[in-house]
């Protein structure tokens, strides 16, 4: 996986019945500038289930194969501890 952005955060206190939620956006912009939510859809979304203190966000580049044998191409985020 190839780090794409990489920057520091507030510091995040999670617990355990939290959850994380992907989601897509695509954004449509006008002739004047002006930008325009046309999707926002919810994909997938799950509970932490720990305590974690984050403090870094990350967004990546997947490879093929890299998440399983049948993974052509991707791209993904985290939530990081450091």
């Amino acid at each position: 996986m190839k780090i794409i952005s990489r920057k520091k955060i507030h510091t995040l206190h999670v617990m355990p019945n939290d959850t994380i939620s992907l989601h897509y956006k695509q954004v449509g912009t006008f002739p004047n500038g002006k930008e325009e939510i046309l999707i926002d859809k919810e994909v997938l979304k799950s509970r932490i289930g720990r305590e974690m203190v984050l403090n870094e966000a990350v967004i990546f580049d997947v490879e093929a194969g890299e998440l399983g044998d049948n993974t052509k191409d991707g791209i993904g985020g985290a939530f990081l501890s450091t």
